[in-house]
């Protein structure tokens, strides 16, 4: 098992809480896509880096309360009877 099919089977798994991501225009062998297989991510970018070389971009869990939770303004009023 190489390091891109570890971190999707945590990444499906939700066991990862923070992932930085150190990105760079080079292809070493035949490459495997690291988000194959992935229907969610649910993390939010709190950090990137550039260089003439390389992207690093940290990304940190988004919590389900904060995804799922509407605006006062959207939520819903019950009817007066």
């Amino acid at each position: 098992m190489c390091g891109a099919s570890t971190v999707r089977r945590a990444l499906i798994a939700g066991v990862i809480d923070e992932l930085t991501l150190d990105i760079a225009p080079v292809l070493l062998g035949a490459g495997e896509r690291i988000f194959d297989g992935v229907e969610t991510l649910g993390f939010e970018p709190v950090e990137v880096l550039h260089s003439p070389l390389s992207n690093h971009i940290r990304y940190r869990r988004v919590s389900w309360r904060s995804r799922r939770r509407r605006p006062r303004s959207a939520r819903r009023v019950g009817s007066g009877a």
